[in-house]
């Protein structure tokens, strides 16, 4: 049980990290918000 400890505290961690990136880039969610599209002729 005590092994687990670190793991426990890097998982909340990684948590409370990805939750603060979230938070400061709510508008970013995945769209294209540059509008900048590439187009290779081939």
């Amino acid at each position: 049980g005590a092994l687990l400890i670190p793991y426990l505290a890097w998982v909340c961690f990684a948590a409370a990290l990805n939750y603060q990136f979230l938070q400061l880039n709510a508008d970013l969610d995945g769209q294209d918000i540059y509008q900048v599209e590439q187009r290779f002729e081939i």
